[in-house]
Formats: structure tokens, C-alpha cells, sequence
């Protein structure tokens, strides 16, 4: 049998807020007295907050809050927590367990397919930069460097099976899994993680991360391998 862990991270902007001097004034402001009531409008503070909010998709800049993920049709597990570094220390320690529950599973990781909706270009480099960083080597092993990238099972590539682009430029987790009569994301997506962290709902943003990944699970065995736990 196949080995699959389907798995989906959250992140959060920054600790560091920007400073202003990291605004730039629109090139069409050109008088000084103008220039200087730009600087000084207030409206300054609402970019700021945004700038901020935008370094969350950044792996350099943002942190992790939250992992789900499951192996073939295992129960979805999660981790999460205001420090990354004890979060995916977490996840290297779920991950270590497999050697006293299956071994087979845990020889098997670090060969095993990884799926995941646009996790190429996101949850991958975020999550191994940090394995790296933090020294989590079985992390580190599990996720694929670019030149073994085809390990990855990524939805929103497959998702695309037009070759066209859509009005968004991508096709979403939610509009993939509505068209194939799932629920969607409901009542919060990636972009309001962040207000909910700041309403100390950390629970819901959990729970938003696990429901994806059930989500993602459904559609890999749709569209992917729809008999491979029969195996």
C-alpha cells in the first residue's frame, strides 16, 4: 500500500511589525507639502496593519501556528501553538511515535507522497525551512527537497485539469471541493486566520486546518488514487 500524508499548515504574520519607513509613497504624490501630508495621514497605520498582515505568507517572515495532517485514512491529528518552534517540535515527535506503533509507516516517510493544495509553493518551503532551522530531521527527511518535488501530490495543480486559468488565477481549495459537492472552507479561510488569532479563537483555526485536510483527503481519492486503501 501506498503511503500518504496529507497534511496543511496555518500561519500567522510576522512578530515584528513593520516600521513606516517601509511604506512607500505613490510615485504621483510629488509636491513636498504633499509628500509630507501622506506621511502623516493616518491612513499610514491601516497600511502598516496590512503590510504586517501580508508577511504571513512570507516563509521568512511569518510563523507557523498550526499543522494537521493524517496518513492514508488514519484520524486527522493536529498541532498547535503560539510558538513554532514547540509546535513542530510536536510534529517530530508524532512523527517519531510511528516507530513503536508501525514501523512500516515510519520506514516509510520519507519516500512516502506528500499531498497537499498548493503546498509546492506554501506549506512545503515553510515547513522545511523550519525543520532545518530547528534541526527537526525526521520533518526534514519526510519533506521533499525541489529536486524530489514529484513526491508531492499537490491539488491545486491537479485541480487545474483545464490548462486554463480561472478569474482568480488559481483554482481554490474551496471551489474544488464545492464542485465536487463538499462543503468548502464555511465560514473562514486562509485570510481571517489572523483575526481569529487576535479574537483567541485558536481552537477554530485548528479545527478550519483539520477540516481541510479531511477535505483534501476526499479529493485525492477522487481525483487521484480513488482505490488505493483497497490495496
Amino acid at each position: 500500500m501506498s503511503l500518504y500524508i496529507y497534511i496543511d499548515a496555518e500561519t500567522l504574520p510576522s512578530e515584528k511589525m513593520p516600521e513606516l519607513e517601509e511604506l512607500k509613497c505613490p510615485g504621483n504624490i510629488k509636491k513636498p507639502e504633499s509628500i509630507a501630508a501622506w506621511w502623516a495621514d493616518m491612513a499610514r497605520q491601516d497600511d502598516l496593519a496590512e503590510l504586517h498582515h501580508k508577511t504571513s505568507v512570507d516563509p521568512y517572515a511569518g510563523r507557523i501556528f498550526c499543522v494537521a495532517w493524517a496518513i492514508n485514512d488514519d484520524p486527522i491529528d493536529v498541532v498547535w501553538g503560539d510558538d513554532e518552534k514547540e509546535v513542530l517540535g510536536l510534529l517530530e515527535q508524532k512523527f517519531q511515535s510511528l516507530k513503536e506503533t508501525s514501523r512500516r509507516k515510519y520506514e516509510s516517510l520519507s519516500v512516502s507522497h506528500i499531498v497537499g493544495y498548493n503546498f509546492k509553493n506554501f506549506d512545503n518551503p515553510y515547513l522545511k525551512l523550519r525543520a532545518i532551522k530547528y534541526k527537526y530531521d525526521l520533518i526534514n527527511r519526510i519533506l521533499p527537497s525541489r529536486q524530489f518535488i514529484n513526491r508531492i501530490d499537490d491539488m491545486m495543480e491537479i485541480g487545474m485539469v483545464t490548462m486554463r486559468v480561472t478569474a482568480d488565477k488559481y483554482v481554490s481549495q474551496d471551489k474544488l471541493a464545492k464542485f465536487f459537492g463538499l462543503p468548502g472552507k464555511g465560514e473562514i479561510d486562509g485570510s481571517m486566520v489572523w483575526d481569529y488569532y487576535k479574537q483567541g479563537k485558536k481552537q477554530e483555526i485548528a479545527d478550519y486546518c483539520k477540516n481541510d485536510v479531511e477535505q483534501l483527503r476526499i479529493l485525492h481519492q477522487l481525483m487521484v488514487e480513488p482505490n488505493y486503501m483497497e490495496d
